[in-house]
């Protein structure tokens, strides 16, 4: 049988009887509290934390494999070497978190907001990320192979030495994006804007109308 909360459909969070909103607002912070021992202490995996705010909390090198984040906020969470492999992070915020050398491979991430992000040298292979917003990350020598991402938008962020090959970026926004060195290959880049976009790619596309879009944006 379905777990919901008592108060609403949504299915409890971690350690709780109810859903994180129907947390009594003076227990959050205890809560939290006691979510970050227990991540560490007994390891995070496959735990419900769907919707929960965990804005500016320190996460670093734990391992949260495919626990339920959908609609969690992380905004300006310590994320760096944490392990995500796996996980629902769909719609999730993690606005201008510190993510370096994460691991968010074969993760789902549709939706999910990840402007400002520090993304360098982090894994995201495999990862289904449609529509999702990456403006501004600084993704230098970030890991995107085999993603799924139609649709999301690189506005602005740099992508030098970025990995992209075999990704699906199909109708992606790379406007004034620096794309450096950044290795295309195999890619699905149908539609997708590099107006204003810096640095020359290290590998492009096969198509060549993309390839000299990029170039004379470079």
């Amino acid at each position: 049988m379905l777990v919901t909360c008592p108060h609403c459909p949504r299915s409890p969070v971690y350690w709780s009887q109810t859903c994180y909103r129907h947390i009594p607002d003076d227990e959050k912070a205890k809560w939290r509290e006691d979510v970050i021992g227990d991540v560490y202490y007994f390891g995070g995996v496959n735990v419900p934390f769907t919707e929960c705010d965990f804005s500016g909390m320190d996460f670093k090198k734990a391992n949260l494999s495919r626990s339920r984040l959908e609609r969690t906020l992380l905004d300006g969470a310590k994320l760096s070497e944490t392990v995500f492999i796996e996980a629902d992070l769909t719609e999730c915020s993690a606005k201008g978190a510190d993510a370096r050398k994460a691991n968010w491979s074969e993760c789902k991430l549709d939706g999910a907001d990840l402007s400002g992000a520090n993304l360098e040298r982090a894994n995201l292979e495999g990862s289904d990320m449609k529509k999702a917003v990456c403006t501004r990350i600084d993704g230098r020598s970030t890991l995107f192979h085999g993603i799924v991402a139609q649709g999301t938008s690189f506005a602005g962020a740099n992508l030098a030495d970025a990995i992209f090959s075999q990704a699906d970026l199909s109708g992606c926004d790379f406007s004034g994006a620096n794309v450096a060195r950044a290795d295309f290959s195999g890619a699905n880049l149908a539609g997708a804007n590099f107006k204003g976009a810096q640095g020359i790619p290290l590998v492009i596309t096969d198509d060549e109308t993309i390839s000299r879009d990029v170039l004379e944006n470079g």
